[in-house]
């Protein structure tokens, strides 16, 4: 007799566990990518769900593979494969599903990203189980679950995340971890855009809410606010107090999320202030770090950056300071958010050094809406000075500079530009730039490709063909100006079906 056939080929199971984590890898950072475009990000989509599928045929046998994979590798596109089938497989067989989640509390810095992305990129049916089991096998599960609801839980409608965490929002500020409590923040914000779209939470209109939000206003009775005020915007405020900066900013960018629309609110102007004030700290951390560390502080320190930018008004004296603190690098990013072509000599300034001449173009366009390739402002490429500079840094010749961030001899500043290099992003000519004119515009007005950066505007730009790099950046800011609209292009996309596309999040 023939030995029966198995049905479920590990080694093809293998093969579908790594090419998903690549093709998730890729999409996941979309918002750094210069050159690709939503045709080509969709078809990133449409193979990662190719591959999921592969596994998912398999049920339970497809998570052995995806473990594996992530033994192998340990990075978090293999976590995020294998939490997305362990947390749909776990009622049959338990043990990977803890082994996982052992995994990831090994290396959250890493990790973490892979495991909330899977629970929101769930089948809608399975969110509501995952997410209990999450909130119950502490820090990194509540972490998760907290994260994850954010993601999906903003827009009106469909599934509501929120009641099931209710131990866990109801008064963030008594969770013991300060991980738990910053992702608390990001939920608040979540669920009262969710509650309120876009009304300033002291416009919402009345009419059927989030059910736990219902809950806490149910508690004011004659008119009278109670003792404690159980409000996502009030627990904020008391979060804008915590011990831990890490809360602090993300109480500060839940703040900012819902009273970005009022300037002169004062909610806002302490979401700034706190903002401004965690900079400094975090940017000492950020050159004490490395490896992927330093991934992981980066990453915090841009979304920080980018919201400060956002409310930081063109024109406004506080700028020249925040530059003064800043890397060269990460000036560059807090221009590029902050949208005030005022500043368009200081990034042309900038296109003079080799290390920074390839994004400074880069910012200088994006601003102003002029291809410098189109429009004959670039110059043959320059590598070789930039190898030179990392031949110095490599021999140790004092001459290529002490490696403090953004000088010569940074060895990340080297990194940076020739990834800069490697994404085909040109060699502006500083002198045809200098020269070329740019309309004269008020310096009161974000712009973002050389228009005035409104809600319908980002939103053009967002739904057109733009690099994702671009796309991200109006994404942001449609997050700050119409976040219950805002449509996410950054990482992968998921609904009720994993393929669909998904609500704007904050840079995860």
């Amino acid at each position: 007799m023939q030995a029966a056939i198995s049905a479920h080929i590990e080694p093809l199971l293998i093969r579908h566990a790594e090419d998903a984590a690549f093709y998730w890898a890729q999409l996941d950072g979309a918002a750094r990518a210069f050159n690709l475009y939503p045709e080509r990000h969709a078809h990133f989509n449409r193979l990662l769900d190719a591959h999921l599928e592969g596994l998912l045929v398999a049920e339970e046998h497809g998570v052995a593979p995806a473990l594996k994979a992530l033994e192998r590798w340990g990075q978090p596109g293999e976590a995020f494969v294998a939490a997305w089938l362990g947390l749909q497989w776990r009622h049959r067989d338990p043990a990977a599903i803890e082994a996982l989640l052992g995994r990831i509390s090994a290396a959250p810095e890493s990790l973490m990203r892979g495991l909330i992305s899977a629970v929101a990129w769930l089948p809608a049916a399975a969110r509501p189980d995952a997410l209990a089991y999450l909130a119950q096998r502490g820090e990194i599960g509540q972490v998760a679950a907290l994260r994850a609801a954010a993601l999906i839980g903003a827009t009106p409608g469909g599934f509501d995340p929120f009641p099931g965490l209710a131990p866990l929002l109801d008064d963030p500020g008594a969770q013991p971890s300060p991980w738990v409590r910053a992702a608390a923040c990001r939920a608040l914000a979540a669920m009262a855009i969710r509650a309120w779209g876009d009304a300033l939470p002291h416009e919402q209109a009345t009419g059927p809410l989030s059910e736990l939000v219902a809950a806490w206003e149910s508690k004011w009775v004659d008119g009278l606010q109670p003792t404690v005020d159980h409000s996502p915007p009030a627990l904020l405020r008391r979060l804008l107090e915590d011990s831990e900066a890490p809360v602090r900013a993300e109480a500060a960018l839940g703040l900012a999320r819902l009273y970005a629309r009022a300037p002169a609110h004062a909610n806002l102007l302490d979401a700034r202030r706190i903002l401004r004030e965690v900079l400094p700290p975090q940017l000492a951390e950020l050159q004490r770090s490395s490896g992927a560390t330093r991934q992981w502080v980066l990453r915090r320190l841009l979304r920080w950056l980018a919201c400060l930018a956002w409310l930081t008004p063109p024109g406004s004296p506080d700028t020249a300071a925040i530059l003064r603190e800043l890397p060269p690098r990460l000036a560059l990013t807090f221009l590029l958010h902050h949208g005030d072509l005022a500043q368009l000599p200081r990034i042309v300034a900038w296109m003079q050094d080799p290390l920074l001449a390839r994004h400074a173009g880069w910012v200088w366009q994006t601003l102003t809406g002029i291809d410098l390739e189109a429009h004959g402002l670039v110059i043959e490429s320059d590598e070789a000075v930039v190898e030179s500079i990392a031949d110095d840094v490599a021999a140790g010749d004092p001459a290529a500079g002490a490696p403090a961030a953004g000088a010569p001899g940074d060895p990340f500043a080297l990194q940076d530009a020739q990834r800069d290099a490697d994404n085909g992003l040109p060699q502006p000519d500083v002198a045809r730039i200098v020269a070329y004119p740019v309309p004269n515009v008020a310096n009161t007005e974000r712009h973002l490709l050389g228009r005035p950066a409104s809600r319908e505007w980002l939103r053009n730009v967002v739904d057109g063909d733009h690099p994702h790099a671009v796309r991200a950046v109006a994404a942001h800011g449609l997050m700050l100006l119409a976040p219950a609209a805002a449509t996410r292009v950054k990482g992968p996309v998921f609904a009720d079906t994993h393929a669909a596309p998904q609500p704007v999040s904050e840079h995860r």
